[in-house]
């Protein structure tokens, strides 16, 4: 069974910008293509009223472009803006984990390695103080 083609309007010798420009000024357009894929794309096809008995081809096919409500685009796009800045707020938040995470065992690090120079420091100190007595009390 063939394509619904009653609500088509076929142009020739249009390119596809002309196309496009053809279908913005008619409001009741709802999609266009290129009539002539083998030939360069000479040619309009421009849909007009509701879309019926489309198809979805997997191997070949040619590029079908449909006009859409700005309004409806815009709610499609703040869904998706919505899922993007959550993806970015959740990556922000794993950096900023991991760089807390790494200034936190520096600085553990940096107290340990203080706190045992320091404690070598006062074994020194004791060992020299130790031996600087004995020979005194001899």
């Amino acid at each position: 069974m063939p394509p619904d083609t009653s609500n088509v309007v076929v142009i020739n010798g249009l390119s596809l910008e002309a196309c496009e420009m053809e279908c913005l000024r008619s409001c009741n357009c709802t999609a266009y293509a290129s009539a002539n894929i083998s030939e360069g794309g000479s040619g309009c096809i421009a849909w007009h009223g509701d879309l019926v008995d489309t198809r979805i081809f997997t191997a070949g096919g040619q590029d079908f472009y449909l006009r859409v409500d700005e309004l409806e685009l815009a709610q499609y796009a703040k869904k998706s803006k919505g899922s993007v800045a959550t993806k970015r707020i959740r990556i922000t938040m794993v950096i900023l984990g991991v760089i807390i995470f790494f200034t936190i065992t520096f600085i553990a690090y940096w107290f340990v390695k203080r706190k045992r120079k320091g404690h070598r420091k006062l074994l020194s100190n004791a060992n020299i103080t130790s031996q600087a007595t004995i020979p005194g009390e001899a």
